[in-house]
């Protein structure tokens, strides 16, 4: 009966999915796992989305949670694609100015970053003099 409704649901929910679902007859207790995970979350075979909170203190904090992640992971991106700008135009021997402005845009965006704590000041100032080393040694 079990087998019979997985394979009903899996049908309606997902037939995109899966083509040939009619044709299955058993399933394993960890294929049901990852049934059930495919049909219940958005993002595939993750089920650390399917615990949602009762109390409404805890609803909120993962309602902000979502959005510091999604402010935490543009601010990574910034800070990465502004690194691997400096290292780019070290490589190109000729261009030394566009190198020192690039250089002062990846500060600004590591001080910023740390700031926000979203990199610690050691990891900062690390990487910062990596920078500037790497800036040097083209000059």
């Amino acid at each position: 009966m079990l087998v019979l409704f997985f394979t009903l649901k899996i049908n309606s929910l997902r037939s995109n999915l899966f083509d040939n679902v009619d044709r299955i007859t058993s399933f394993t207790l960890s294929t049901l796992k990852t049934l059930f995970s495919l049909l219940t979350c958005p993002q595939g075979l993750s089920t650390n989305n399917l615990k949602m909170p009762i109390i409404k203190s805890a609803i909120n904090e993962m309602r902000k949670d979502k959005k510091k992640t999604a402010r935490n992971r543009t601010q990574r991106k910034k800070l990465r694609a502004s690194i691997k700008n400096v290292e780019k135009l070290a490589k190109e021997k000729g261009t030394v100015e566009k190198l020192s402005e690039a250089l002062k845009a990846a500060y600004k965006t590591i001080d910023k970053a740390a700031k926000k704590n979203l990199l610690h000041k050691k990891t900062a100032a690390r990487r910062k003099s990596k920078m500037a080393k790497l800036a040097n040694s083209v000059k």
